[in-house]
């Protein structure tokens, strides 16, 4: 299979023939503005804050990066400021000709970053509502995010893939408690690249919106719903969050490695603990085998060893792993005990199944295990751990902390990040509530770009139930959003994973060089690598830097990325010029 790398494409029009000027090595090197607003500053004294604790996070990320930027004051915020990056850090009261300033700035070609409640106020304090924010960004704003229950909507997660996030994982969270400036409720935001959520990711019913970006005119926009006090929680996260935004803003163009093979969006397991009602597997089966998708199968083997003809009937289609010997933890087993059951556990039912070597994933009971588990797993030579989320930083594939870290090798953890058909409450559940929350989740896996992972028990699985009822709109849900999702079992997720890690990469953003190497093998399936550009529209030309390389083909994919694909899946190291003239 190839290589490609995703670009922006050339299909709008330049929107100011003064973005063409920038369109160079140095469009990374535009000013970077700070603005100290006075009127903001004795808004905050007013009502007992201190202005100083907004501008200080600020000032220390700049400081920990040694960039240079430009602290400005009312006064120097004028009509012929020379384009950059503004910066409004919840400068809450603007005065009208900070305003008119602002705008004059972004027609110049200026881009601006603002933060929480900017422009909700005027310059003496009068309240005015949010209509700055929805000029600037086209958002609503409907207020503050309420905390009336202190473990809702406390984790911002990032989308992967955006151009203002890319250097943070699919689903990365990033946590906070107890501040006291809570966050903007917002909705409507062109292109978001975060939300707020709740620690078991539940896709929200209320507006909550975090991060939102868009290109207008002349101008880029970034909006953070949040506050700088925010930051305190996980602050390397958010510096990188501000680094991609920042570059994204001065225009900068920016590689990263997608996570999913060509073209998909996101990736989904729908997977079944195979245990009591062990028949009931073949309903799953064959919903799966008349939509043309594969799932998984975790099978508890001393209820499996009863049923050799089904194991046969599945493994034809399907991916068999383990669930265990018996349904019983096995955290906090001794090694020994644990050892012991893991070889029972092939023991069963080795002998039923046509290929038990591609039997390496391994789903705990109860999803409870420990770090022993992990070690005799990654030793008796098992490829991938299926089991909760809570142990993920992000929502993506991540290596066992008791395995090697090299995804080549390592055993690799697939965190379950959707509710399973045990978090509906089974008895008298509505097949309706059911339906709509798996189609939600499947619809926050493709916005975030993430795993998704769907897991279903074999017990709930008889004729006629709510779950299956559920799981067959899911099916017809899945098929209508197309190839955007790339449905596939945990052992196929994992050989990605192996094989996304054979490819290495450099971008040299002030140059426009891209440089790759595909280790051997090679690949098998299509890899991608992401070019954010320096404007709406604008796709560059890649030319190979040596005679006989492969060439490039471009394939428009959105507003904002096209396709570009290096026509070799073959071992080798590959360099490309990008060319925006």
């Amino acid at each position: 299979m190839s290589l490609m790398l995703l670009c922006g494409h050339a299909q709008l029009a330049f929107s100011s023939p003064d973005i063409r000027k920038e369109l160079r090595p140095n469009i990374g090197s535009l000013p970077i503005y700070l603005f100290n607003s006075k009127p903001t500053r004795d808004y905050f004294a007013s009502v007992g804050g201190n202005y100083d604790l907004i501008l200080k996070p600020w000032r220390d990320f700049f400081q920990s990066r040694g960039a240079a930027y430009s602290e400005i004051q009312n006064g120097e915020l004028k009509p012929d400021l020379k384009p950059g990056v503004l910066i409004l850090p919840s400068v809450v009261a603007l005065d009208p000709a900070d305003n008119s300033a602002i705008q004059a700035f972004e027609k110049a070609g200026g881009s601006i970053i603002a933060t929480w409640a900017t422009g909700a106020r005027n310059g003496n304090a009068k309240w005015l509502g949010y209509d700055f924010l929805n000029e600037q960004f086209g958002i609503k704003v409907s207020g503050e995010i309420t905390r009336k229950n202190k473990d809702k909507d406390n984790f911002l997660v990032i989308f992967g893939e955006t151009p203002v996030a890319h250097s943070l994982p699919a689903g990365s969270r990033i946590w906070f408690d107890q501040i006291n400036i809570l966050p903007m409720q917002i909705t409507g935001g062109a292109n978001v690249a975060g939300r707020f959520l709740d620690v078991a990711n539940t896709p929200g019913t209320q507006a909550n919106e975090a991060i939102v970006y868009t290109e207008t005119g002349a101008s880029r926009r970034a909006y953070f719903a949040f506050s700088e006090t925010l930051w305190q929680f996980q602050q390397n996260d958010i510096y990188s969050l501000l680094d991609d935004t920042l570059d994204w803003l001065r225009r900068r163009p920016s590689a990263y490695l997608a996570n999913w093979p060509y073209p998909y969006r996101s990736a989904q397991i729908v997977e079944m603990d195979t245990e009591l009602g062990f028949p009931n597997a073949l309903r799953l089966a064959n919903m799966l085998d008349s939509n043309g998708l594969q799932g998984s199968f975790y099978c508890l083997t001393s209820i499996a060893a009863r049923h050799p003809d089904i194991l046969k009937q599945l493994e034809g289609k399907h991916e068999l792993a383990y669930h265990g010997d018996v349904h019983e933890s096995f955290k906090g087993q001794s090694g020994k005990i644990q050892s012991q059951r893991l070889d029972a556990m092939r023991h069963d039912i080795e002998s039923m199944v046509t290929t038990p070597a591609s039997m390496t994933g391994f789903r705990p009971p109860y999803e409870l295990y420990d770090q022993t588990t992990e070690s005799l797993l990654f030793e008796k030579g098992y490829g991938h751990l299926l089991v909760d989320s809570y142990g993920s930083r992000a929502m993506l594939p991540y290596l066992a902390s008791a395995s090697p870290k090299d995804f080549l090798k390592g055993l690799i953890v697939l965190p379950r990040t959707h509710r399973g058909d045990m978090d509906f409450g089974i008895n008298g559940a509505a097949e309706t509530d059911m339906s709509k929350a798996m189609n939600d989740d499947l619809d926050q896996t493709l916005e975030i770009g993430s795993l998704g992972v769907l897991s279903l028990h074999s017990e709930n699985f008889e004729a006629g139930s709510a779950v299956i009822k559920a799981t067959g709109a899911l099916l017809t849900h899945i098929k209508q959003v197309g190839n955007k999702i790339w449905v596939a079992p945990g052992g196929k997720v994992t050989a990605w994973w192996r094989e996304r890690s054979l490819i290495k990469f450099n971008f040299t953003a002030d140059t426009l060089q891209l440089n790759i190497t595909i280790a051997k093998p090679g690949l098998s399936r299509n890899a991608s690598i992401v070019i954010s550009n320096p404007v709406r529209g604008a796709a560059p030309r890649i030319v190979a830097t040596k005679a006989g390389m492969p060439s490039a083909l471009t394939v428009p994919m959105d507003d904002y990325s096209t396709a570009v694909i290096l026509n070799t899946s073959a071992p080798g190291k590959y360099s490309y010029n990008l060319n925006y003239h």
